[in-house]
C-alpha cells in the first residue's frame, strides 16, 4: 500500500509547504486504506468462467487497485488473466502492449491481437488515489479522537496551602473512592492557617464544555459518507443532519452517487465486451448498488440501511 519515496524527493516535496511535514499516524491509515478497499469491493459483484472462480478476490482487487488487467490465452494456463503493466502508444495515444510479469509466465502481448483489456477507468487507473486520500484524512480524524479522549480524563488538580491541608485532602479522596457518603476532617487545619479555604481547586468545567469525541466521531462518519458517495455506495442523509433532508436534496446527493459509478459501468462494459468477444467467454458484472430506476431519497432510508447491512457496510 505505501509507495517508496526517496528521502531527496520527499525533502523537496515537503520543503515547499506550509506548514511543514504533516505526520500521519501510519498504522491507523494503513487500517483505514484496507477498510477502504474492503468497501470498494463490495460494489461490484462480478460473473466469471468456472475455472476463475477459485481466485475472484484476485480478479476483483486487482482491477479495483490497478484499474486494469489483460486477459490473454495461453497454451501451458489455458484463458488467463494477469496484472501488467503498459507499453507503447499507438495514433491516438493509446497502449499498445501488455506487459506481462508473473515468475511463471513472462511475455509482452499486443493489445488487440494477443491479449485483451478490462478496464475499470478509462484512463487505465484504479481508485486507489480516492482510497489514499480518504485514508489520509480518516487517519487524522483517529489522531484527533484520541487526543480529545486523553484531554477529557483530566483529573482533579488541587493545591494545598500546608503540608497538613495536603494530608488532609489525600485522606479526604481516599474515603471518597472507597463510597463513604459523608466525610468529616478537623478544623484546626483551617484554623491554624487563618483561612476559611486551605485548597484551591482547577475548574474543571472547562473539561465537560470542551468534550468533542462525540464531535469527532460524528465527523468520522460524515468522512465515511464522502466516500462511499465517491464510489457508489448510497449514503444515509440522517447520518449527516439531525433532521430529516427534503427530497430533491436526497436525490441530488445520491445522483453524485452514481454519476462516476456509471462512468466506470460505461468503461467496464466496453472492455468485457471486446473480451468476451476475442476469446467466447462470457464474463458479468452488476454495480450492486446502481439503480438507474430508482434515486433513493429519504423515504428509502429502511432499504438503504437493510442493503448495507446485508453487505456488512452497517
Amino acid at each position: 500500500m505505501m509507495d517508496y519515496i526517496p528521502y531527496r524527493e520527499a525533502n523537496f516535496v515537503e520543503g515547499v509547504r506550509k506548514p511543514g511535514t504533516r505526520h500521519i499516524n501510519s498504522e491507523a491509515y494503513n487500517f483505514w486504506c484496507r477498510r477502504l478497499i474492503h468497501r470498494c469491493l463490495s460494489i461490484i459483484k462480478f460473473d466469471l468462467p468456472e475455472n476463475w472462480e477459485r481466485v475472484h478476490d484476485f480478479f476483483e482487487y486487482v482491477l479495483i487497485t490497478r484499474g486494469f488487467l489483460a486477459v490473454f490465452d495461453n497454451k501451458d494456463f489455458g484463458i488467463s488473466f494477469q496484472p501488467c503493466e503498459l507499453s507503447g502508444y499507438d495514433f491516438y495515444y493509446q497502449p499498445t502492449d501488455a506487459i506481462i510479469a508473473n515468475p511463471q509466465y513472462s511475455d509482452t502481448l499486443k493489445i488487440g491481437e494477443q491479449c485483451a483489456l478490462i478496464r475499470l477507468t478509462p484512463d487505465y487507473m484504479g481508485i486507489l488515489d480516492i482510497v489514499r486520500y480518504y485514508a489520509a484524512k480518516l487517519a487524522s480524524m483517529d489522531g484527533a479522537v484520541d487526543m480529545a479522549i486523553t484531554n477529557s480524563k483530566l483529573a482533579y488538580v488541587l493545591a494545598a496551602k500546608s503540608k497538613g491541608a495536603a494530608a488532609a485532602l489525600a485522606m479526604i479522596f481516599d474515603k471518597i473512592n472507597n463510597n463513604e457518603s459523608t466525610i468529616i476532617f478537623d478544623k484546626k487545619i483551617m484554623d491554624a492557617l487563618g483561612s476559611d479555604e486551605p485548597f484551591e481547586f482547577l475548574d474543571r468545567q472547562s473539561v465537560k464544555n470542551s468534550y468533542l469525541v462525540t464531535d469527532l466521531l460524528r465527523d468520522i462518519q460524515t468522512i465515511i459518507n464522502q466516500f462511499d458517495t465517491e464510489i457508489g455506495i448510497p449514503s444515509l442523509p440522517t447520518v449527516e443532519k439531525k433532521e430529516r433532508m427534503i427530497t430533491d436534496e436526497a436525490q441530488a446527493k445520491n445522483a453524485d452517487t452514481s454519476a462516476c459509478v456509471k462512468l466506470w459501468d460505461e468503461s467496464l462494459s466496453k472492455s468485457i465486451d471486446e473480451v468476451n468477444k476475442m476469446f467466447g467467454i462470457n464474463i458479468g458484472y452488476k454495480f450492486v448498488f446502481l439503480d438507474d430506476a430508482s434515486i433513493p431519497g429519504p423515504e428509502d432510508d429502511a432499504k438503504i440501511v437493510k442493503s448495507l447491512s446485508e453487505w456488512g457496510l452497517r
